[in-house]
């Protein structure tokens, strides 16, 4: 990455720009500097390839939806900066902005895995499946041709 790029932000979706501090490397570690001024997408709770650590500088009310024992809840954690929140590779959430933009420090790991939506009915659900590397969303949890996991064993 040049020089020039580190002051350039990546659009995510149409939520987000992103900025690399500390781009992808060898060692695993990124840093990057968020600007998130809309929600996550909608359809589903999603997860992320590495653990990850955030920290929120500065501006509204992020909430936090992710699923427990139960079903869904709102934990709404990030009304105050600085605040903190680690979360693994596997953790199934969904942000929503409430207010001004948000300004977050975000940190990850090593690749673990792929990213997944955690579709209601269907489960996991491979990102590309519903949406482009972009974040242009390509269908719904329900627009998805049902697979018998079953059959797929034998």
């Amino acid at each position: 990455m040049t020089r020039n790029n580190l002051f350039k932000p990546k659009r995510i979706g149409s939520h987000m720009l992103r900025w690399h501090l500390i781009p992808r490397n060898l060692f695993g570690i990124n840093i990057y500097l968020h600007k998130i001024y809309a929600n996550d997408d909608e359809r589903a709770l999603h997860d992320h390839p590495w653990d990850s650590f955030s920290i929120k500088l500065f501006g509204g009310r992020l909430v936090e939806f992710y699923r427990d024992f139960f079903g869904e809840i709102e934990m709404d954690f990030f009304r105050i900066a600085p605040r903190f929140c680690y979360r693994t590779a596997d953790f199934a959430h969904r942000l929503e902005v409430r207010g001004k933009p948000v300004w977050t420090l975000f940190f990850t790991g090593r690749y673990k895995k792929s990213w997944y939506f955690h579709c209601p009915t269907r489960g996991r659900v491979h990102y590309s499946h519903m949406t482009t590397p972009e974040g242009t969303a390509i269908s719904d949890c329900d627009d998805l041709p049902y697979i018998d996991l079953e059959k797929r064993k034998n």
